[in-house]
């Protein structure tokens, strides 16, 4: 048996017999440097020369497997029943423009996430709080002149991740200081705009300060055993809050959460993308994994 990442594809195997491709739909499996290639055709294709076949598994199938499979390319197996047959979990949407024009300033979560969250924190129960973006804020700019300060090598912008006084491209990795005032025009202080999950865990922190608040994301999790000890904690109930990025939302069983909130559930899909392809991608990604919070709820979600 051959167990690996997408490389792994390539791997000689004189008898193979089957290949199973887990989370099919994850954009992991495309390589975007070269050699340029997908996984999950590479797969298909060794295949047919080799005459055995694939599993493609996912919860949330990709757009082009799933109509393959309605086309009859493909062979759909459907699992109609939630393990232990639970149901699915209620969900509310939150509609955070009507929110700003009752409560005024910055509020990180809304009124309804804010009472479920004390409910929940009252039964002794654990909550999730999801946002797909790494950082304490997602801009820098400069309300006197319209400056934003963006990386020199790819022009998007940087994101400023307050514990390490850096603004980083979470593209190419660049890494420069927060500049004290405006670098164009010297007006004064850059404004930060947006959010990520350092500062929602830093919010959080004032609002709940007798609560275990935990956060993961590639920040953080940087220790070889880094996520099984979060895993471990989260069991043993050693953590009551826990923010992070889609490293939390890998359909793990915990029976203690019964609330997962997903901030800025929209924004969160398209950050900084500005192209029609682009937009229409991130929202693909985000119907894909709002469901999967789902898996590790006993019974309620909210975004």
């Amino acid at each position: 048996m051959i167990i690996g990442a997408r490389s792994a594809v390539f791997a000689p195997a004189r008898r193979l017999g089957i290949i199973v491709i887990d989370e099919e739909h994850e954009s992991s499996f495309k390589q975007d440097s070269s050699p340029r290639y997908h996984a999950r055709e590479v797969a298909l294709h060794r295949a047919r020369l080799g005459g055995f076949p694939v599993v493609l598994g996912s919860a949330t199938p990709a757009l082009e497997t799933f109509h393959r499979a309605r086309e009859g390319e493909f062979r759909l197996l459907v699992l109609p029943e939630r393990v232990l047959d639970r149901p699915l979990p209620a969900v509310e949407i939150v509609n955070m423009v009507e929110e700003r024009a009752i409560r005024k300033g910055r509020h990180v979560l809304s009124r309804r996430l804010q009472q479920l969250l004390n409910e929940s924190l009252g039964r002794k129960e654990q909550v999730m709080l999801f946002l797909n973006r790494r950082g304490f804020t997602t801009h820098l700019f400069c309300p006197q002149c319209g400056f934003t300060l963006v990386c020199e090598h790819c022009s998007i912008s940087l994101i400023h991740h307050k514990r390490e006084s850096a603004a980083v491209c979470h593209y190419c990795g660049h890494r420069t200081t927060v500049p004290s005032e405006c670098p164009k025009c010297q007006g004064g202080a850059l404004v930060e705009l947006g959010m990520g999950t350092e500062r929602i865990e830093e919010d959080i922190r004032v609002l709940y300060p007798q609560s275990r608040v935990q956060r993961m994301d590639s920040d953080t999790m940087t220790g070889r055993h880094a996520h099984d000890e979060v895993y471990r904690q989260i069991r043993a109930g050693e953590i009551d809050i826990l923010v992070g990025t889609q490293l939390i939302a890998k359909g793990h069983d915990f029976p203690d959460v019964t609330l997962v909130g997903v901030v800025g559930a929209d924004t969160a899909a398209e950050g900084a993308l500005s192209t029609t392809s682009s937009v229409a991608r991130a929202r693909k990604r985000l119907a894909r994994c709002l469901p999967r919070y789902s898996s590790s709820v006993t019974w309620k979600l909210l975004p």
